[in-house]
């Protein structure tokens, strides 16, 4: 499944490419927004589940895009939202998912949005600007969810150990709102190994 680069950036030692979603084009019927959980209260809205109107968007990772794409494709039960960290040197790659986004006369949607991510620090490293997240194509019909089509992959090979943030602002063209979805990836240094003969001990770290 072709996720085909548009554009790659990149600054401070890590990647940002921005992906066009070759395999989002079908609504799916069984996955869900996750709801957050606090101790035992749900919530239902955070910095990177929203919504506006009658727009609802989550902002989630997946560092497998191309195994989440054949799953949604399959309307398999997805699990949205549980990658928050990932080892560096690992890609990882922030995606859209939403319901709701405001019809034209012709039934199309005109979804678009931006993507940035910021160091450690707060300074931004990278931007994509006006993505296709949905745009001039059929309206999804509720409850369907919909996966946007513009993605973020960020590369981490440069990264340090800590927190990076994207922000994901998604603009509904018809309906003339918009709203910013905001998440943090944490990334680990991967841990030390050892050079042995014995396979059994390979790639262990030392104690």
């Amino acid at each position: 499944m072709r996720t085909p680069l548009h554009g790659v950036i990149a600054v401070g030692g890590l990647l940002l490419a921005a992906l066009a979603c070759a395999g989002c084009n079908a609504a799916h019927r069984s996955a869900e927004l996750p709801r957050a959980v606090y101790g035992d209260v749900p919530v239902g809205e955070s910095a990177w589940r929203s919504s506006n109107g009658e727009l609802r968007a989550q902002l989630f990772f997946t560092d497998r895009p191309a195994r989440l794409l054949l799953r949604w494709e399959r309307s398999e039960h997805l699990d949205l939202g549980q990658l928050t960290e990932v080892t560096i040197g690992e890609a990882v790659t922030a995606m859209i998912v939403f319901s709701g986004c405001r019809a034209d006369a012709a039934n199309e949607c005109r979804l678009r949005g931006d993507y940035e991510i910021f160091d450690p620090d707060g300074v931004r490293l990278a931007r994509f600007g006006d993505v296709d997240i949905w745009d001039r194509k059929p309206a999804p019909r509720l409850p369907a969810l919909q996966l946007g089509k513009g993605a973020a992959a960020i590369a981490t090979g440069g990264g340090r150990p800590n927190a990076y943030r994207v922000a994901a602002t998604l603009r509904d063209l018809n309906a003339g709102t918009e709203m910013t979805l905001v998440r943090d990836i944490e990334l680990r240094a991967s841990p030390p190994s050892i050079a042995t003969s014995d396979p059994r001990l390979r790639g262990r770290p030392r104690r």
